[in-house]
């Protein structure tokens, strides 16, 4: 009976199995949603309302910053747990759910300033710490439905429908995800001039709060085999070489946890998220310690993000037909020299610039697609929420710790190259032990 309800539950309110095409690819669209829809709970979303959220709670640039730190550490402690929930419940009601939570977030955020001041008034108090605490609780919400839950289940949920073809599609999405991150800002920035950033979080909530919620119920599905299709779209009496490893061993998060090929993945994937939230939080001050206006700067992410996407759409494909260890020590190369091109002494050069917007730019091409497929090809399928949901949550605390760090070293030295030539060194350590790396379900 149970089998029965939840095959007419997947089935509702149309079945996937009677798509004009295979269904996995309208998965990718799904998957490139949800992702495109967190972008107000990422960095690149945020950094745009930062001024206005310093005006209306009368606060300074650190003390936001602080706030936006302790909300996402505090997020990333239960990302593990949302990730056993995608495992339980599906893509499919957790996307409604994450979506639900993060429309209501920036509806609260939108409030935020009237918020405090109720607060103020219950608890007869005007303290600063009021003010941070409503805020920190505020970007906690906004970092765990956002950054969190709704980008980890777009990816995984991604990597439940393809085996052979897992690159290409994860390439595809990476594409266009990377195009719709690259222009969110001069998007919200014109929704800030025009409704301000009140009304642009309003509209938002309601655009990813039902919009998102209802797209998700209609069209996210968890995996293909409950709605009688195979992966990569395979008739059922054909049998490949690729379907006899994924039903291999399914590792549980347990399990995983005690390879040494997991951590590194980790490890590395984290590193990638920590560098670039601090790269991009700061990069306006880096310019400018080495005589570069703010134009000069910010001119770089263009051809940095051409970059991306051509190492997006050419590594989706390598991953489909080599190792996944390659592209990890392409990646980690890449980061390293990249972080040392950031240094004073390369970063006023053109060559230096160039050296970062190429170095930054593998690893950059090569992230969104590393992170879908390495997990379910080197854990299988079925407790990859719960793996998936370890890593995010690494990655979550390690972008959160990236530009403190940054700040720290700029603050005590009076520059960054302290915590450059510190993050130059971990990715280079990091390099050495990726050589490692392998496929536990194919290497025991």
């Amino acid at each position: 009976m149970q089998n029965t309800r939840k095959f007419k539950y997947t089935h509702f309110p149309f079945s996937p199995a009677r798509w004009p095409f295979f269904y996995g690819w309208m998965i990718v669209v799904c998957a490139v949603v949800g992702l495109v829809a967190s972008v107000p709970g990422q960095t690149t979303g945020m950094a745009v309302f930062i001024e206005s959220l310093m005006d209306a709670l009368s606060l300074k640039r650190v003390e936001v910053s602080e706030a936006y730190m302790w909300g996402t550490i505090a997020s990333s402690l239960f990302l593990p747990f949302a990730g056993k929930m995608f495992d339980r419940f599906g893509a499919r009601v957790l996307s409604c759910v994450s979506a639900v939570g993060l429309g209501v977030t920036l509806l609260g955020l939108s409030e935020v300033d009237h918020l405090v001041a109720y607060a103020r008034e219950l608890l007869s108090t005007d303290s600063l710490a009021l003010t941070m605490t409503v805020l920190t609780v505020g970007f906690f919400f906004l970092r765990f439905w956002g950054q969190g839950v709704l980008a980890m289940i777009s990816r995984a949920m991604l990597g439940k429908w393809f085996d052979r073809r897992r690159g290409l599609a994860s390439g595809i999405a990476g594409v266009l995800t990377s195009g719709a991150f690259a222009a969110s800002p001069r998007i919200l920035a014109e929704m800030n001039d025009h409704w301000s950033w009140r009304g642009t979080w309003q509209v938002l909530a309601i655009g990813i709060g039902v919009g998102v919620a209802v797209f998700g119920w209609l069209f996210y599905r968890d995996n293909p085999e409950e709605c009688g299709l195979r992966m990569d779209g395979v008739p059922a009496p054909e049998e490949s070489k690729e379907e006899e490893v994924d039903t291999g061993k399914s590792y549980t998060v347990s399990e995983a946890l005690r390879t040494y090929s997991f951590w590194i993945i980790n490890l590395v994937l984290s590193a990638m998220g920590m560098l670039y939230t601090a790269m991009t939080f700061h990069i306006v001050a880096l310019g400018a310690s080495v005589g570069l206006g703010k134009a000069d700067t910010v001119s770089i992410f263009m051809p940095k993000a051409a970059v991306a996407i051509v190492v997006t759409l050419v590594g989706g494909w390598l991953l489909d037909r080599i190792r996944v260890r390659y592209l990890l020590v392409a990646s980690v190369a890449g980061l390293t020299l990249g972080t040392l091109a950031l240094c004073s002494a390369s970063f006023g050069e053109t060559w230096g610039r160039w050296l970062f917007i190429l170095g930054y730019g593998l690893p950059g091409g090569l992230f969104s697609v590393l992170s879908t497929v390495v997990w379910p090809r080197y854990f299988g399928r079925k407790h990859l929420g719960a793996i998936t949901g370890v890593n995010f949550s690494s990655m979550v605390l390690a972008s959160a710790l990236g530009p403190h760090l940054f700040s720290l070293s700029e603050e005590s030295t009076g520059s960054f190259d302290t915590a450059i030539y510190l993050s130059a060194t971990l990715c280079a350590t990091l390099l050495v032990f990726t050589f490692w790396v392998q496929n536990p379900r194919r290497d025991p």
